[in-house]
């Protein structure tokens, strides 16, 4: 029978953030408004909790371990977890995280290749993205926005274009040639010539298919 994990307490993981994201204890103390002493302690109760090495000392200045490394990718995002979830109870409007939702199609092949730009351009934001082919519901899933295919028709919500997308109608040579203007290619008699043939191959027995 496994025990329940014991964590260690708040306030020194709260301490260790501030600590990794300065790599001193100095500029934590001062975040903080606690002096570098009662950091220390903080950071040694937590060292002490784990039982591993947290920073290398080294004169003045300290150096994250590979334990710390690891652990502070965790605690940051616990943190942003905490200030979202106060955000929503609270109803504020400040945040820095951008929930986008696009097409799976479009997310991968044009939002993930430029992500790394995104960053550059906004390097404190947090970016979320979620992938939904229909129209979201902005409040349920809350989505602040939405890259979708249309034709903008969408009169509640504040829209702009960000890249046409033109069609280009193939067709046989021999059914090209009589098409001779645009109300040719929708012509109903020209349906029926490109149905025809495609509704017969796909009924056709396929040769060398056999049953019993």
């Amino acid at each position: 029978m496994t025990g329940k994990l014991r964590l260690p307490s708040l306030n020194a993981l709260r301490v260790f953030h501030a600590v990794a994201q300065h790599k001193s204890f100095r500029q934590a103390a001062d975040e903080l408004l606690v002096t570098p002493q009662a950091v220390g302690q903080q950071i040694k109760l937590l060292e002490d909790t784990l039982q591993v090495t947290l920073f290398e000392r080294k004169g003045r200045s300290i150096e994250l371990t590979e334990s710390a490394i690891l652990l502070s990718h965790y605690v940051k995002a616990g943190f942003d977890e905490f200030s979202e979830g106060v955000r929503r109870v609270t109803k504020s409007n400040y945040r820095d995280r951008i929930n986008l939702n696009a097409s799976p199609y479009f997310a991968t092949h044009y939002l993930l290749p430029r992500l790394a730009l995104y960053r550059e351009i906004l390097p404190g934001a947090d970016l979320r993205l979620t992938t939904m082919v229909d129209l979201p519901d902005f409040g349920r899933d809350d989505i602040d926005m939405t890259v979708q295919w249309g034709y903008g028709n969408w009169p509640d919500y504040e829209t702009t274009l960000l890249v046409p997308d033109p069609k280009i109608i193939c067709c046989t040579p021999a059914i090209g040639e009589k098409i001779k203007s645009a109300p040719d290619a929708v012509h109903p008699a020209r349906h029926r010539q490109v149905e025809a043939p495609v509704a017969g191959h796909i009924a056709a027995p396929r040769r060398g298919a056999g049953g019993r």
